[in-house]
């Protein structure tokens, strides 16, 4: 109830707006999952073939183009029926979420008293990127949630009690399977989790099973989704090609190709005359992906990796360079880009756009900018020196080296292979001032008991 009581006071930068957070992808998620589940029902037989227009992506003319991670999709549409719309949305997500972290502050301790918990949430509710977070209607909060989880896994996770492990295993699940990129980004902190808790000679039969149970499930969610829509099971089904538009920004994927396609190397190459140059015409623009049919993008996502791997293996340097740069700009971009407030109108068929980039006027995007730099910049600061101090415990130290690394290697796999941009970050950067807050929120004897 807490958690539920708190995600609605963090979503005040709606109040601002008048109006949820989202992104161009905001649509695209509630439609699909509309799509799904007017599919389902025909193929159940309780709607005519003919009233599922199947939507973006989904059973759409001339084939299936993309299809967005299912779980979400299917969260996104369900839970925008409800009256107040996408703000359920934004505040389901965030409820869970704030729910792993409530017992990240109370597992195996005593609890924070309802002061100090007041006086820790506040400045988090106030000066750092958690409540645009909680106002976005995107699955990006859900990877603040898995991070929590795995923090939990390398820290007290046998001090959560049987009922508190099976819920937040069961969040986790959801998370990890809200988008495509958490399921690596979730491998990675399970690996480093697991290993931790093995240094620290904790038992690992069950937390092991805990930490691999939701990548696992994501897996098996997306395979089951595929091959219901496509006839194919894939992990990432009908995904964009990322990594390839990335690779060709930063010039590697670009330069082979030019080559390559001279040769006839590669069948993509008769559907373009010129491939673009950066991430957002060749994703989003008439002259990009776009101008493809259905079987011309399959073709592509089948060539990517062959692609990928002939780039890498001509200009090794140039192509880790720009990933290493990439990916150590993403650790630093921090704010409020690509987080825009909902437009209603008739002319989609979800009912509501997001208003464009450059046309707000609300003076508090540009202001939380720095806002939310400065209080993560300091909050770092201050965990680093509650470090070199002692005054972490061991446990702490673990769960420190897990929330680090979450921030590496999702800077990595969204920044680096993606592109850098403000939201990336600002989904997990809240993270390290919430959790300075919980450390400083906690009763002596509690802290000096571990």
């Amino acid at each position: 109830m807490a958690a539920c009581f708190a995600a609605v006071i963090l979503s005040w930068p709606m109040l601002l707006t008048t109006a949820p957070l989202g992104y161009f992808d905001t649509a695209g998620y509630v439609d699909q999952g509309r799509a799904a589940v007017e599919l389902a029902i025909t193929r159940l037989g309780f709607l005519p073939e003919a009233a599922s227009n199947g939507g973006e992506g989904i059973g759409s003319e001339g084939g299936i183009r993309l299809l967005r991670a299912p779980a979400y999709t299917l969260f996104s549409y369900l839970t925008t029926q409800s009256p107040v719309g996408l703000a359920l949305m934004t505040w389901a997500q965030t409820a869970l979420t704030l729910f792993g972290l409530g017992a990240l502050a109370c597992a195996g301790r005593t609890c924070p008293t309802r002061s100090s918990a007041i006086l820790g949430f506040l400045p988090v509710a106030g000066l750092t990127t958690l409540p645009w977070m909680a106002s976005y209607a995107m699955p990006d909060i859900l990877g603040a949630a898995l991070i929590v989880f795995y923090m939990l896994i390398a820290g007290p996770f046998e001090k959560l009690g049987r009922a508190g492990q099976i819920l937040l295993t069961l969040i986790a699940c959801f998370a990890v399977a809200a988008h495509y990129g958490n399921i690596p980004l979730a491998a990675a902190l399970a690996l480093m989790s697991l290993l931790l808790r093995a240094l620290a000679g904790k038992p690992l039969l069950l937390a092991g099973v805990a930490a691999v149970v939701p990548i696992l499930t994501a897996v098996l969610l997306n395979l089951i989704a595929s091959a219901a829509a496509t006839g194919s099971a894939e992990v990432a089904p009908k995904r964009l090609p990322i990594l390839l538009s990335r690779s060709i920004e930063d010039g590697p994927a670009l330069w082979h190709l030019r080559n390559a396609c001279e040769a006839e190397r590669y069948e993509i190459c008769a559907a373009f005359d010129e491939f673009p140059e950066t991430v957002g015409d060749f994703l989003w623009s008439e002259a990009g992906i776009k101008s493809l049919s259905a079987e011309e993008l399959d073709t592509l996502r089948r060539e990517e990796s062959a692609i990928l791997f002939n780039a890498f293996r001509e200009y090794p340097v140039a192509q880790t360079w720009a990933l290493s740069r990439n990916a150590l700009l993403q650790v630093i971009r921090i704010g409020t880009g690509e987080i825009l407030p909902i437009v209603k109108t008739a002319d989609t068929p979800v009912g509501f756009t997001v208003a464009a980039q450059d046309t707000l006027d609300t003076p508090v995007f540009e202001i939380f900018d720095w806002v939310t730099k400065v209080a993560t910049a300091v909050a770092s600061v201050w965990l680093l020196y509650l470090w070199l101090t002692g005054r972490l415990s061991v446990e702490d130290r673990r769960m420190l080296l897990v929330l680090i690394a979450a921030i590496a290697v999702n800077a990595l796999i969204f920044g680096g292979l993606s592109y850098p941009v403000d939201r990336y970050q600002s989904r997990i950067a809240w993270l390290i001032p919430a959790f300075l807050a919980i450390l400083l929120a906690r009763s002596p004897a509690s802290a000096r008991a571990q």
